[in-house]
């Protein structure tokens, strides 16, 4: 289903926008980006998300990227609003 959102990543100069295609909604979305935050940690999952740049859709076994992404955006805050927006916040990952 192509439902989509943001998944927000801290950068040095604000909070990357990483678009989300597809599966977006948080019954999908958020088991899986905490299943990967509790077996890989959070720093690594962040890394994965921002070197993908734009993603297909994620589950709790992988990220699946496109061959050419196009950049994410980055804001001072949640500055583009989608129905899903997702952030890790105080150890888990959050609809914010």
């Amino acid at each position: 289903m192509s439902t989509n959102a943001h998944i927000i990543v801290p950068v040095q100069n604000g909070l990357a926008h990483i678009y989300l295609h597809y599966d977006g909604y948080p019954e999908n979305v958020l088991p899986a980006l905490n299943a990967l935050t509790a077996e890989h940690g959070v720093e690594k999952v962040h890394g994965v998300l921002l070197q993908a740049k734009e993603v297909r859709s994620v589950s709790a076994i992988e990220v699946e990227g496109f061959p050419e992404p196009r950049a994410y955006e980055v804001h001072a805050g949640l500055d583009r609003y989608f129905p899903y927006n997702y952030q890790h916040l105080n150890g888990e990952w959050r609809l914010v």
